[in-house]
């Protein structure tokens, strides 16, 4: 199973690529939650969640084959909420609310359930680095729901893009203007991590300075 592939599972285990509820289904969870202690950071109890492994349990460490991606997506969800006429503008910013949200959940369970600390037993210390994975992979799943929710896609399997509220060609921000900035920072493996800034705009030439990393585009910053 590739990246994309893991990317929209992970999307519909959390109902991100349906704000309307368009394509409700219940999520796969883990078969052993009712036996020990299971988590709710996916907003169910024992939601698994989608890595290169297969379908994998933060709790217990259960771990089944992936399924394929179901076709519907957070795009055609959208575009089936314009054509009955919904607030898609408010659908978009309640599911910037919901992502943040999850975000939250799942950095507090990455400081707990994926944490070795002394005392486990290896076994103990196995599950926890299992989790610890397992976290971080829907973490940054998440950033990149979130990144094209504001407009910026990275999604694997899908052309990077902004969409047209970014301003990308020669016109500038006034000084003293508050602003988001879209930047690109190539990492130590070769790899690009993305992330939306907001600041104070005081110079082009030293902006890329400020952000740490390239800038792709600028908009007004929504206050």
């Amino acid at each position: 199973m590739n990246m994309p592939d893991i990317q929209t599972i992970n999307e519909q285990q959390l109902h991100l690529h349906s704000p309307v509820c368009f394509d409700w289904f219940h999520p796969y969870t883990c078969p052993y939650r009712s036996e020990s202690p299971h988590g709710g950071e996916g907003r169910d109890k024992g939601v698994l969640i989608a890595t290169e492994r297969g379908l994998e349990c933060i709790d217990c460490g259960y771990l089944q084959p992936l399924p394929r991606p179901r076709e519907f997506s957070l795009e055609s969800s959208l575009a089936l909420a314009s054509s009955l006429g919904l607030d898609v503008r408010k659908m978009l910013q309640e599911q910037r609310i919901s992502v943040q949200q999850l975000i939250d959940a799942y950095r507090e369970a990455l400081s707990t359930k994926g944490a070795i600390v002394e005392g486990m037993t290896p076994e103990q210390a196995e599950q926890a680095d299992k989790a610890w994975r397992c976290i971080d992979t829907m973490l940054l799943c998440l950033h990149r729901v979130q990144l094209a929710l504001d407009g910026v896609e990275t999604r694997p399997g899908r052309e990077f893009s902004l969409s047209p509220d970014w301003i990308t060609d020669e016109q500038h921000p006034s000084p003293g203007q508050w602003i988001e900035v879209v930047g690109r920072r190539t990492e130590h493996d070769g790899s690009h991590s993305y992330r939306i800034h907001t600041l104070p705009f005081q110079d082009w030439k030293f902006l890329p300075v400020s952000i740490g990393a390239k800038v792709l585009g600028w908009r007004p910053a929504r206050m």
